[in-house]
């Protein structure tokens, strides 16, 4: 669904859900309003990562985004000091957005970081260690990105990961995965599962990642 479309159906689904509650009694027609209301949020957040590219603040030195072009790259690294990019699809090199990605980071000066992950299947302790490591190192020099092709899904696990680090708020950091992102848990619940089982293993440990990791399923 383009932008154009997605705009209209989400002003549709809002102009309707106003117009039949004047009509109908609240107690009625809330069963029948509530699914709309939920493919409006739905809409919304696919509407929103798409014209910001998903590029959104998770801590003071930690940002998220769909796959960046060479032009994002430079107005990060500008803008918002972004030292450190971790590519979250994995090393891709006959693919031309990971040359391009890879080369314009090495042009800026970036320390690009690849681990590849599956939206399908829970992060395994590796790719969480290689994540938090990268996170870590990255930080001391500015701020980090973290990013996927969408932005949605396993962008949100690793930030959902990092925030409950740095927080030790576990709604803050399941929040990382939510409709504003163009995240549906349905469709991928092994990104939710991913940071549920971290946030247990970080409390179990008393909040000690090396333990966590050797605890972590």
């Amino acid at each position: 669904m383009n932008s154009k479309k997605t705009i209209f159906f989400a002003t549709f689904l809002g102009s309707l859900s106003c117009q039949v509650s004047h009509v109908y009694p609240r107690s009625f027609f809330g069963k029948i309003t509530k699914p709309l209301r939920v493919v409006k949020r739905s809409i919304q957040g696919t509407k929103n990562a798409v014209l910001s590219h998903n590029f959104h603040k998770v801590d003071y030195d930690l940002y998220r985004s769909s796959q960046p072009s060479r032009k994002h790259l430079r107005k990060y690294h500008k803008r918002n000091n972004v030292k450190t990019v971790i590519n979250l699809r994995g090393e891709n090199p006959s693919k031309i957005w990971w040359e391009e990605e890879r080369d314009e980071a090495n042009r800026l000066g970036m320390t690009f970081v690849n681990i590849r992950t599956n939206s399908k299947q829970k992060f395994s302790r590796d790719n969480i260690k290689k994540l938090i490591g990268a996170y870590e190192n990255g930080r001391k020099k500015g701020s980090v990105l973290v990013h996927c092709q969408a932005g949605s899904d396993r962008s949100g696990a690793a930030a959902g990961i990092l925030k409950f680090n740095t927080t030790r708020n576990k709604h803050q950091a399941l929040k990382q995965l939510s409709l504003k992102y163009g995240h549906m848990r349905k469709r991928k619940p092994s990104m939710y599962d991913t940071v549920l089982s971290w946030i247990d293993s970080m409390i179990g440990t008393n909040f000690n990642p090396e333990k966590a990791l050797e605890s972590y399923k």
